[in-house]
C-alpha cells in the first residue's frame, strides 16, 4: 500500500513559506522537508509544485 500525502503544504506554511511559490523561493526547506519524510520511511516523494504555473504565478514563473 502507498500513501502519497506527506502534507507538504502543511509543512511549508508552519516554516511561513507560500507553497505555490517554496520551489522558486525555498528550494533548501523543499528539499529539507522531503529528506525528513525520506528519514521517516518514506519510498516515494512527489514535487510539490502545486498550481506553480505561468497562469497563477505569472513573471514570477522563469525558467532557470
Amino acid at each position: 500500500m502507498r500513501v502519497m500525502d506527506a502534507a507538504m503544504g502543511t509543512a511549508l506554511l508552519v516554516r511561513k513559506i507560500d507553497p505555490l511559490r517554496a520551489p522558486l523561493t525555498h528550494p533548501e526547506a523543499v528539499a529539507s522537508i522531503h529528506a525528513s519524510h525520506v528519514a521517516a520511511g518514506a519510498e516515494l516523494v512527489l514535487t510539490c509544485t502545486f498550481q506553480a504555473n505561468p497562469i497563477t504565478l505569472g513573471e514570477e514563473l522563469e525558467p532557470v
